[in-house]
């Protein structure tokens, strides 16, 4: 016997025949009511079910960013704030350095910097150095190598290197400029480096900055502007004169075969190896 017919049993006795009826229409709404209930339940599951299995691919990655977002956020946050405040900081202490960083070219020197000298001795490779120059490092190298017209340092090469006329400079009758990491003469352009300029603009150039690499630029420029040559002429003779450049450098380029570069020999002296250069004898 079920809990319907239970209490319909137990009732009916002491029941009139109307409120029996009563009670039994009650029951029947009751049992409809029921299954109703059941039968919105089991759609609304269904439902979800199959939402959930159709969007499962979007809904789950979905799930897990939020879940990473909300264990990472205060975190990220800091970082965030952190490194704000070192750009912003770095940005106010180089303020009135980056309105020279952008395009450097030769101008005046305002005042007089230098780079402090590498004590430790090192040979220079055929290759350029692989060292990551940043704007402000480029900048300081420079400025370096323009305030010797400024102090009218006896380093810089009056014969063979940049010159200052008006407030340009020159190499030979070819004007120069230095524009990011490139070095323009009239409308060619090299590669910047330590040794190149070194090349350039030092009467007795730091060999240990010089690579193959530069002496291969630097013959490139010398017969581009014939600064190495008298009234900068393509035809013009060699200028020779009591030089230590134009005899260990420029001199062994147009000599050694047919613009082979001078080759360094390396020895040791004293506390540390010092590159000198080789030139081969003619025999003509």
């Amino acid at each position: 016997m079920n809990y319907n017919q239970y209490i319909i049993a137990h009732y009916h006795a002491n029941m009139s025949e109307r409120e029996q009826r009563i009670l039994h229409e009650l029951i029947k709404s009751r049992e409809a009511i029921r299954r109703k209930a059941l039968m919105l339940k089991r759609g609304r599951d269904e439902t979800e079910r199959t939402v959930t299995e159709t969007f499962k691919p979007i809904i789950k990655p979905i799930n897990k960013l939020v879940t990473l977002s909300e264990e990472n956020s205060q975190p990220v946050n800091k970082k965030k704030k952190l490194v704000q405040q070192t750009v912003k900081s770095d940005q106010h202490l180089k303020v009135e350095d980056s309105e020279n960083v952008q395009t450097l070219k030769l101008e005046n020197i305002e005042e007089e910097s230098s780079i402090p000298e590498d004590n430790t001795d090192r040979v220079a490779e055929d290759e350029e150095d692989a060292v990551a120059w940043t704007p402000e490092v480029e900048d300081i190298m420079i400025k370096e190598y323009l305030s010797l017209f400024k102090t009218q340092s006896n380093e810089l090469d009056k014969l063979y290197g940049v010159r200052k006329e008006n407030d340009e400079y020159h190499l030979g009758k070819s004007s120069i400029s230095i524009d990011g990491d490139k070095v323009y003469i009239e409308d060619e352009s090299y590669i910047k480096s330590k040794g190149l300029l070194e090349l350039l603009f030092k009467r007795n150039p730091d060999s240990k900055h010089i690579t193959n690499t530069n002496m291969k630029t630097y013959k490139e420029i010398l017969d581009s502007t014939n600064v190495h040559r008298k009234d900068f002429a393509n035809d013009g003779d060699l200028r020779k004169y009591n030089s230590k450049k134009f005899d260990n450098l420029i001199e062994p380029l147009f000599k050694i075969g047919s613009g082979l570069l001078p080759r360094y020999k390396v020895v040791k002296r004293g506390y540390g190896l010092l590159p000198r250069y080789k030139v081969a004898k003619s025999h003509d």
